[in-house]
């Protein structure tokens, strides 16, 4: 296998995806200097249970 790396290409594919999260998981877990910034929701624990 052959890997070939991404800097050959001339438009890096990556800083043309944009992303945003669903949701926020273990909030409760996270430091209190941490600052969720967005609108996403949020859950304590895993959003499935």
């Amino acid at each position: 296998m052959t890997l070939t790396p991404l800097m050959i290409y001339d438009s890096d594919p990556i800083d043309e995806v944009e992303l945003e999260n669903a949701f926020h998981e273990f909030v409760s877990e996270k430091p209190d200097w941490f600052k969720i910034g967005d609108n996403a929701k949020q859950f304590d624990g895993h959003p499935h249970d």
